[in-house]
């Protein structure tokens, strides 16, 4: 059953987004976004006719994980295979007990099948100069 948000605020502007190739990118990776995170996949994805993102930031407030959960590892995906390695940056919340904090850095350290300067990027790099901090 599919349930428009009961708030709803769109970034004015967009001419075209990246919605429904996430979808299919996620179908792919085994995973089937139902109607309202499509919905998120194109709010978060658009540009505008000057080609810059509209939609820098997005706040999810939903009654259920699965929304978030499902919609952001679509949106790693796409990260990694629509968007290119440069807008991906690492982020943590809070340590709490159903997560692996605080050693979420060592296990993306240790991995051998991303490069040194790709862990670099997704680490620092790209959100210093997301920021305009690299000098």
């Amino acid at each position: 059953m599919h349930c428009e948000p009961r708030i709803k605020v769109i970034p004015p502007g967009q001419v075209k987004h990246a919605g429904p190739q996430i979808t299919r990118l996620a179908r792919m990776g085994g995973i089937e976004l139902d109607e309202a995170q499509q919905m998120l996949a194109a709010a978060t994805s658009g540009v505008g006719s000057d080609g810059k993102w509209r939609a820098f930031e997005a706040v999810v407030f939903a009654p259920r994980q699965n929304l978030k959960t499902e919609y952001l590892l679509a949106r790693i995906l796409a990260g990694l295979f629509l968007f290119g390695e440069d807008y991906i940056v690492y982020a943590s919340d809070y340590p709490h007990w159903d997560g692996g904090w605080p050693h979420t850095v060592d296990t993306l350290l240790e991995r051998t099948d991303l490069s040194d300067g790709l862990k670099r990027k997704i680490l620092g790099d790209n959100a210093l100069r997301f920021y305009r901090l690299a000098g």
